[in-house]
């Protein structure tokens, strides 16, 4: 999966896939050279025919069907060290052709939390939109070239407005704001 470096940096970790898609068809792509950089080169095999858009994380169940692109985003998410969880951060580019560079933009937001408190361990987060806005679910993106802009169409349906961020161990918090272990970032649909 990928993980963040300097801030909001994203780089490519090992075992990096994304889907290339097409109406009818997706095919897998993985990571083959670019590991700890902002810039991968990726190995697959194309089956469709353009317009191709690119989901990273690779998924097998989503799809291009009728100018929209449908994928889910999880309920749960896992805490990984100052990044996301695996498949918690969508994100999608366009292409031309099979061989244009792809330049991923985000789908969703990103949430970071900061927490200190005097040697606590937290287990798992649960996250709750008060007005009741869908955080994950089936997700529906128009791909009508707003997609990764403000204007994007995001639909979600299926889900509900809590998301759990769960700690494979626990952490253990730190009396001060200032000496966090690492942040805490979720991934939610906008």
């Amino acid at each position: 999966k990928t993980a963040l470096s300097g801030g909001t940096k994203v780089i490519w970790s090992a075992g990096d896939q994304f889907a290339l898609l097409s109406a009818g068809s997706r095919d897998r792509f993985t990571l083959v050279s670019g590991e700890k950089t902002n810039s991968g080169e990726f190995a697959g095999s194309v089956s469709g025919a353009a317009p191709f858009y690119a989901l990273y994380p690779y998924s097998d169940d989503c799809a291009v069907e009728g100018g929209v692109l449908k994928f889910k985003l999880p309920q749960e998410q896992t805490y990984a060290a100052s990044s996301f969880g695996n498949g918690a951060s969508p994100a999608i580019a366009t292409m031309a052709d099979a061989s244009s560079p792809a330049q991923f933009r985000n789908i969703c937001g990103a949430l970071e939390i900061n927490l200190c408190g005097s040697g606590k361990n937290v287990s798992s987060i649960k996250v709750t939109d008060l007005s009741g806005a869908m955080l994950w679910g089936d997700c529906e993106l128009a791909l009508d070239g707003r997609q990764g802009t403000d204007e994007q169409t995001l639909t979600v349906t299926g889900g509900s407005n809590e998301i759990t961020l769960t700690c494979e161990s626990e952490i253990k918090l730190l009396s001060s704001i200032w000496h966090l272990n690492s942040r805490i970032i979720l991934s939610y649909s906008t």
